[in-house]
């Protein structure tokens, strides 16, 4: 039997967006020395690394796949004894030619305009 092909949906395509800027942080990391942890259920963390000189980076993924993006969403666990994570890795556009930055959460907090249903980073 022929499975019927249908079109990507708008969840699909986010969330293979956003597989696809965590696999790109980890492949970052790694070339550049970082041990490399990720946890098997969502934390609020994508990925535990450590750095040559032993440094321990909690970090989280945020992507948008259009060059241009501006707003990017963070949503906090509601648990408020979950770890938060230390920086927050943003990448806008495709991969091959995607803009990014590692940002420490703390500056991230200070800088973003919450609303009531998410938290919301503008990136100028």
């Amino acid at each position: 039997m022929k499975r019927k092909r249908t079109a990507p949906t708008h969840s699909h395509e986010s969330s293979t967006s956003g597989r696809v800027a965590e696999l790109f942080l980890g492949s970052i990391l790694l070339s550049n020395g970082f041990e490399v942890y990720q946890p098997m259920i969502d934390v609020a963390i994508d990925y535990l690394a450590i750095s040559p000189s032993g440094n321990q980076l909690r970090l989280q993924c945020k992507s948008r796949s259009k060059q241009d993006a501006t707003v990017f969403d963070l949503s906090l666990p509601k648990d408020k004894r979950a770890t938060l994570p230390s920086h927050v890795f943003y990448m806008r556009g495709p991969a091959d030619r995607a803009e990014y930055w590692i940002v420490p959460f703390s500056v991230v907090k200070k800088n973003t305009k919450k609303s009531k249903r998410s938290c919301q980073e503008v990136c100028k």
